[in-house]
């Protein structure tokens, strides 16, 4: 009978919070030790004082299986209104003036972004089969040309170009009670 007990407690952990798959892993351990459950009460009770406050936290994890439906989130039924909804006015073609590929790179050259630093350490990621010698030196080089594109820390971030993507807002419904 045990073993079902355990069995049926390991399986609910996932459903679980932190705080509570943290209480049931204890319970779990004094199930599989019946000759110290006594005591480790005895000594709860006497650091808490209050052993109702504990019993209510064990009966907790397990009445805590899905959310109240005062919680839960219900969704409206409606169209969205024209200016909620996303759009992109690309105008023109954004590829143009794209370098082409060559079928033999240069050797690598700094950029402003991309500097001999970025490519080492670029380099030092991966393992040395990971590409090919003339593909890692198209890759250097496309990374160079494109070195705006990248972004290597926060700030160098950008965004993207608000005449193709507007800003985005977000419909909100107040909450009714």
């Amino acid at each position: 009978m045990d073993e079902l007990r355990l069995l049926y407690l390991e399986r609910s952990k996932p459903i679980l919070g932190e705080k509570e798959a943290i209480l049931l892993e204890q319970i779990m351990q004094e199930i599989r030790r019946p000759d110290t459950l006594h005591r480790r009460w005895m000594a709860v009770e006497e650091e808490a004082g209050n052993l109702e406050k504990i019993e209510e936290e064990v009966a907790s994890c397990f009445a805590k299986k899905y959310k109240p439906v005062a919680l839960k989130m219900k969704p409206i039924l409606g169209t969205l209104p024209e200016r909620f909804r996303i759009t992109w006015e690309i105008v023109g073609d954004p590829l143009q003036g794209m370098p082409k590929l060559p079928e033999h790179p240069p050797e690598f050259e700094p950029r402003e972004r991309y500097t001999l630093e970025k490519k080492e350490k670029l380099d030092m990621a991966h393992e040395e089969g990971f590409l090919w010698p003339e593909k890692r030196k198209l890759m250097h080089w496309l990374i160079g040309e494109q070195n705006e594109a990248f972004a290597w820390d926060d700030k160098e971030r950008g965004k993207f170009k608000e005449e193709y993507f507007p800003p985005v807002e977000i419909l909100t419904v107040a909450h009714i009670p």
